[in-house]
């Protein structure tokens, strides 16, 4: 939670704390350790520690595969990955960032996650992706 609030400083050490000392933790806690490699740019470790999270039924879980996928130019992937998401939530494009927030992401987060869906080809529209600002 700290993590996704934007408190990278306290919240990973806690995130590699958990880790040590039980590597099986829930595929959850994988989306805070690969989004902090999505964000500092490191796009094929973000992916393969999401791909080890392997919860499909989880929406977040296909959103970053897409969001990974697009950056490593893996397009086919990436639009398998966002007809995943919109089969989890037709309208997940125009639901983005309310989903982001409740679960209190931080502004320039859900900014790069918008960011990340629009170039993986998932639909938002120009009024929702004003609003990640």
């Amino acid at each position: 939670r700290l993590c996704l609030a934007g408190n990278w400083e306290r919240g990973m050490p806690l995130v590699q704390e958990a880790f040590a000392r039980n590597p099986d933790q829930p595929g959850l806690y994988r989306i805070v350790t690969s989004l902090r490699f999505y964000l500092d740019g490191r796009y094929k470790e973000a992916l393969a520690e999401i791909e080890k999270a392997n919860i499909p039924s989880v929406i977040h879980y296909h959103v970053i595969l897409a969001m990974a996928h697009t950056q490593l130019g893996q397009m086919k992937q990436a639009d398998a990955e966002v007809k995943e998401v919109l089969k989890i939530d037709p309208a997940y494009g125009e639901n983005v960032i309310a989903d982001l927030r409740k679960h209190n992401v931080y502004p320039d987060l859900i900014h790069a996650v918008v960011e990340g869906l629009r170039k993986a080809g998932l639909k938002v529209s120009d009024s929702v992706a004003d609003r990640a600002s």
